[in-house]
This record gives structure tokens, sequence and C-alpha cells, in this order.
């Protein structure tokens, strides 16, 4: 749902003055987004040079990463570069909390 603020797409935060809308986070991260949510080939709504985590690192880690980077899920990939998974910020979380 595009209204919710935990959403992966969400609209930009603006308020409205005299009849201009003035926002109040950057658009070009909205654009990047939106170029994603419509986009019609894997290649267009992928991530190039993706943050990555390896099978053996810690929850506190990714959990890091994930805060940094403002990510909601990093790929989990081997020595060999190979996907094995995919961790969400609820994973980390149960992982922190022994859930």
């Amino acid at each position: 749902m595009i209204s919710d603020e935990n959403a992966d797409f969400h609209l930009p935060h603006f308020v409205n003055i005299m009849g201009a809308d003035i926002f109040l986070e950057s658009t070009k991260h909205f654009e990047k987004r939106a170029q994603k949510a419509f986009a019609s080939t894997a290649a267009e709504m992928m991530t190039a040079d993706p943050y990555t985590v390896g099978p053996d690192e810690s929850a506190e880690h990714a959990g890091k990463l994930i805060s940094e980077k403002k990510h909601n899920r990093l790929p989990v990939v081997d020595d060999e570069g190979r996907l094995v998974g995919v961790v969400t910020r609820v994973d980390v979380l149960a992982a922190l909390t022994g859930d």
C-alpha cells in the first residue's frame, strides 16, 4: 500500500504553502523508488552492486548494515558470491530478541 509509512514505496512528505508543494525530503530518492516500483524487467528493479552479508556474519552486523544503508533486506552470499538467502529487518529483530 503506497500510503503505508512502513512500505517499501511511499509518497514523499510535503507541505503546501500558498499553493506550492514543498517537499520535506529528497525527490531523487522517491524517483529511484518509483522507477523500481514500475519496472518491467528484473534488471530495472534490481540494485546493482548491493550491500551483502555472508552466512556466518552476526545478526548485529546485518542489522547495522540494514540500518545504516536504509535497506529493508540484504542478500546473503557465499564465498563464491552466490546467493544463499535473504535477511530482512524482521529476521534481524527476531535474532536479536531471541524470538
